[in-house]
């Protein structure tokens, strides 16, 4: 299954020898000194304690003293922002009473291979599919008498990794089950990516989804 080169902002996960810790002391002179590739110049992280009890107020209140641009808050998985402001202000916001913590912003990328390049998730290879003489993972796209429906988000039904042969949708205004979250389309890349030397392999590869032509597909849709 193809991957797509993605830039995203990381709010967690940061080595700790980029976190400025609540009281600690990171002058603007030892964040730009300890600044690795990668970090997006003058972007911050900046997490709140648990209990705050407006994060998007308080975000705003914090960026307006400090002369930043708020570029995002953060209010579920953790409270926060994400702000384009000066080292200074970094370092002055690592002490305010209500800040856990602040993180250089950071870029993270999935990486493409190319297409005469096929990859074997950990998962795949952790239960042995490649060893399985049915699933025969050898680059070749042999086909698999074998049918899987996926009851997801859809899948992506133009995905050259994928052997779709049926769809239906059960969502008020969608006429096809074609992904629009794409959660479906990486269940069915791991069930039955096709063995075919580019993106990855499943592990039934090349199955049909939901089910070919004929009294199968009939059945399916019955289940359906």
């Amino acid at each position: 299954m193809r991957r797509c080169l993605l830039r995203v902002s990381l709010a967690l996960g940061v080595t700790a020898a980029l976190a400025v810790a609540l009281g600690g002391s990171l002058s603007p002179t030892d964040a730009q000194a300890q600044s690795p590739p990668g970090v997006i110049p003058g972007q911050y992280i900046v997490v709140f304690h648990d209990g705050v009890a407006d994060p998007p107020g308080l975000a705003n209140a914090l960026v307006g003293a400090h002369g930043g641009a708020l570029l995002h808050t953060y209010q579920h998985a953790l409270t926060g922002f994400a702000v384009r402001f000066s080292a200074t202000a970094a370092a002055a916001l690592a002490h305010n009473p209500n800040v856990a913590f602040v993180e250089p912003d950071l870029e993270a990328h999935a990486i493409l291979h190319g297409n005469n390049f096929q990859t074997l998730p950990p998962g795949i290879d952790r239960i042995n599919a490649d060893q399985n003489a049915t699933a025969n993972i050898d680059g070749v796209p042999d086909p698999m008498n074998v049918d899987i429906a996926i009851l997801d988000t859809g899948i992506d039904l133009d995905h050259p990794d994928l052997n779709v042969f049926y769809n239906q949708s059960f969502i008020n205004g969608a006429a096809t089950g074609d992904d629009d979250n794409y959660h479906g389309t990486h269940v069915a890349g791991t069930a039955a990516a096709i063995d075919n030397g580019i993106g990855v392999v499943g592990v039934a590869p090349r199955s049909a989804f939901v089910g070919p032509q004929g009294p199968q597909q009939e059945r399916l849709r019955q289940l359906l």
